[in-house]
């Protein structure tokens, strides 16, 4: 794949006299400006540029980041910017005019959009008699908080390592990450093991709902004790905790 097919053409675009001040909510929200004088591309600031050079100037914060043609190979860019710890570079066309920016978040997303198989589910919702809705309602809501929580969590530490790429924060919360997938692969084990793994010899069979809604009750537990989803840090303004306010304070 070129990555001129994963080129992000609808950019934030500041002058180069702009303060870092007047565009620092968009660096939050996008992760990047693209900085261009009358049309004329200048650069790329991101976040870490703004941390490491403290002026009040969009062109006196900017560092220079290789431009890189159109028609080079994604996986190849894709580790240079691994290499180099620079998450987002400019592209530009075969004139070699600026044609636009990637960022190496959109492009894996982009990718899994192109590699991603097509799903198809259908449910069927088997009414039964109230004893037994009782129990489906309660193993569901157990099923519900367990695997809605880590995905919050790790969809906030994404968000965050998009925002901050270079932060300081970047190792803790790629553990939150990591941690809370753990959680999510030991529940769907469980499930599994529950359903069709042979019960032990001399154990008594455990069967129904009360069963499986006792499993994921254990794993609750567990998870509350010792093991609960890891709360990402708030690092700057516009970022959101789980649970919290965009913004509201550690």
């Amino acid at each position: 794949m070129k990555i001129r097919e994963l080129v992000n053409r609808r950019e934030t675009i500041v002058e180069p006299l702009a303060s870092v001040a007047a565009v620092e909510n968009r660096l939050v929200l996008d992760s990047y400006v693209v900085i261009k004088d009358e049309g004329k591309f200048i650069g790329i600031l991101t976040p870490a540029d703004a941390l490491a050079n403290g002026h009040n100037l969009v062109v006196d914060c900017y560092t220079e980041k290789p431009m890189i043609d159109g028609n080079e190979d994604a996986e190849k860019v894709m580790n240079l910017m691994l290499k180099r710890g620079i998450f987002v570079l400019p592209v530009c066309g075969d004139d070699k005019n600026y044609l636009g920016s990637v960022h190496i978040a959109s492009m894996l997303e982009q990718i899994w959009a192109i590699v991603r198989p097509n799903v198809n589910v259908s449910w069927v919702n088997v009414i039964d008699d109230a004893d037994s809705e009782l129990e489906k309602r309660s193993f569901v809501s157990e099923l519900f908080h367990n695997t809605k929580n880590p995905l919050q969590v790790m969809l906030s530490a994404v968000n965050m390592l998009r925002a901050y790429p270079d932060g300081v924060e970047r190792n803790l919360l790629l553990n939150t990450i990591e941690a809370n997938v753990k959680l999510l692969d030991e529940l769907i084990t469980k499930l599994y093991e529950f359903h069709f793994s042979m019960a032990e010899p001399g154990a008594a069979p455990v069967s129904g709902l009360d069963g499986l809604t006792a499993c994921l009750s254990e794993e609750s537990s567990e998870g509350k004790a010792e093991r609960a989803p890891e709360e990402v840090p708030v690092s700057g303004e516009g970022l959101r905790s789980p649970g919290g306010d965009p913004g509201s304070p550690a």
